[in-house]
């Protein structure tokens, strides 16, 4: 189908575009943070459920939205630039991960609004968190989108698929989302991973058809000589 590879691009340019906003947003609503505690964390959901529903659903919107994005990026670098792919791949899985613990999490507005008694539902809760699968899951997704952003990062600057104000942009928020010593400063973080996956975003979708579909992302295609006789 001839428009079978523009309809996958702009999914893709669009997935690394409203992936940090999806994050953005759920962080700016989230309330966890307001929590002291686990006890403290399930009266918040009772006194607000629907805030908390939001920002579990961005969470979520989010996470699902990284899955193409890291397609997107392994697309982008192609063949050529292996490292990029890598990093696409890691934010892929990332994205896998932090989805299942998201998705998971969604028991806690069911379980306040149980009959359970308080108690009970502090250690349920603290039993999830400290099991070894959510441990794992966060651990791959830390290490996934962290790692793989930063890999990206770096095959940005090495192949110079995009200017560079994308990878410093990229460096940028990650250093803000590391030392995050204020909201400020991760919000701002994440308007930088927006500008610079958007830019990434922006490149996929201007990629011909050819270049799409035979791997030389991120190159122009030179049309082949002919051969002298």
């Amino acid at each position: 189908m001839p428009g079978t590879p523009l309809l996958t691009r702009s999914v893709y340019a669009g997935a690394l575009f409203v992936a940090p906003l999806f994050m953005l947003g759920a962080m700016l609503r989230d309330i966890t943070p307001e929590a002291d505690g686990t006890a403290e964390l399930l009266a918040l959901i009772a006194e607000r459920p629907g805030a908390w529903t939001l920002g579990q659903t961005l969470f979520i919107l989010s996470a699902i939205a990284w899955l193409p994005a890291g397609l997107g990026l392994m697309r982008l670098f192609g063949g050529r630039h292996l490292v990029g792919r890598w990093g696409g791949l890691l934010i892929l899985l990332g994205g896998l991960a932090i989805l299942a613990v998201d998705a998971a999490g969604l028991y806690l507005r069911p379980l306040v609004e149980s009959d359970v008694p308080t108690e009970q539902q502090v250690s349920i809760v603290e039993g999830v968190e400290g099991s070894a699968a959510v441990i794992a899951f966060e651990t791959v997704h830390v290490v996934g989108l962290f790692i793989g952003l930063l890999v990206v990062a770096v095959a940005m600057l090495r192949s110079r698929v995009l200017p560079r104000l994308a990878p410093v942009a990229l460096i940028g928020a990650l250093i803000g989302l590391i030392v995050n010593i204020h909201p400020a400063m991760e919000a701002a973080a994440l308007v930088l991973l927006v500008l610079g996956l958007g830019a990434a975003g922006v490149r996929v979708l201007r990629l011909s058809d050819e270049e799409w579909l035979d791997g030389a992302h991120g190159h122009r295609v030179t049309a082949r000589k002919p051969a002298v006789s």
